[in-house]
């Protein structure tokens, strides 16, 4: 309800200037234009589609989830000796994910040789996964749960066991299932799933039916995620102490982000024109940041 109020206030707004300066032209025109159509752009309210007369590239993002920002977002890779190797700006709605693959062949690219990659969860995904895997590079890269576990919930994980050898799920009465089915592509993209089903006639006089099965139902199944070998080897790393270890120094990009954004002012666009005139901005800051890292680095290497 407060949308539509807030929408039909700036159409309001838009035909009240109109009436002011009816005969707009120039800038003034193509801005009162633009707005117009963005107002009546039914995606307004769902916060897709161009938002902004001044800036038409920026998009609404999202930092947490209930924290938000107009604008653009930065993806950076650098080295352990904080040198900027590739920087990508898209709108801020846009995936990190996708950012990835860009970042890593530029900095190869450059001739910089890469042993291991640190990330945060934003660009754990199996395709990045994979690429890694095949130009044998350490992934560092934090999984989230989906990754870890599928879509089994922890409740799930604690009283479903799988028996890896038998290829067979005890329930929590004890029972094992009769049967499995494999689904899912085998692309090695996304997880295939074994699929176990259990005696239903054994689950209609279980104690244990509550919240487990549900009466009158002919069938009681539960699935478990197939992961392909380099998932898999992604996963037991990511649980070990070594892992921990080093995603510590992962905090380092994130100061590297306050560099940029606070000391050299790439987090506010200086300049109007849109993502075009943004990645311009990133491109120099990258440069004069790099730069000073440099100067200190050579400052070391002579006084040491």
């Amino acid at each position: 309800m407060q949308e539509k109020q807030a929408l039909r206030y700036l159409d309001e707004l838009g035909q009240a200037v109109e009436r002011l300066v009816p005969d707009a032209e120039g800038k003034l025109g193509q801005r009162l234009e633009e707005s117009r159509k963005i107002v009546e752009d039914e995606r307004l309210l769902a916060w897709k589609g161009v938002q902004s007369a001044i800036d038409p590239d920026a998009r609404l993002g999202w930092k947490s989830a209930k924290e938000s920002f107009f604008g653009y977002k930065e993806s950076v890779a650098m080295t352990e000796d904080d040198l900027v190797t590739s920087m990508k700006v898209e709108p801020g709605n846009a995936s990190d994910c996708p950012a990835f693959e860009g970042l890593l062949e530029q900095t190869l690219q450059d001739g910089v040789k890469v042993a291991e990659v640190l990330a945060d969860k934003a660009y754990g995904s199996f395709e990045n996964l994979e690429k890694l895997e095949k130009e044998h590079i350490t992934s560092t890269i934090k999984l989230n749960s989906m990754m870890l576990y599928g879509q089994q919930s922890s409740e799930q994980r604690e009283r479903f066991v799988y028996h890896k050898d038998s290829e067979s799920v005890e329930c929590p009465a004890g029972h094992h299932s009769v049967r499995k089915t494999r689904k899912g592509e085998k692309d090695g993209k996304e997880c295939q799933r074994l699929t176990f089903y259990f005696d239903v006639e054994k689950c209609k006089t279980c104690p244990l039916q509550a919240g487990c099965y549900e009466p009158g139902r002919d069938f009681r199944t539960y699935s478990v995620p197939v992961v392909p070998e380099f998932k898999r080897k992604a996963v037991e790393y990511h649980e070990s102490e070594r892992f921990r270890t080093r995603y510590r120094k992962r905090n380092k990009i994130e100061q590297k982000n306050n560099e940029l954004k606070t000391h050299h002012g790439l987090g506010k666009m200086q300049y109007s024109g849109g993502l075009l005139f943004m990645r311009i901005q990133a491109i120099l800051t990258t440069i004069a940041v790099n730069a000073k890292r440099m100067v200190k680095l050579a400052s070391v290497q002579t006084t040491g």
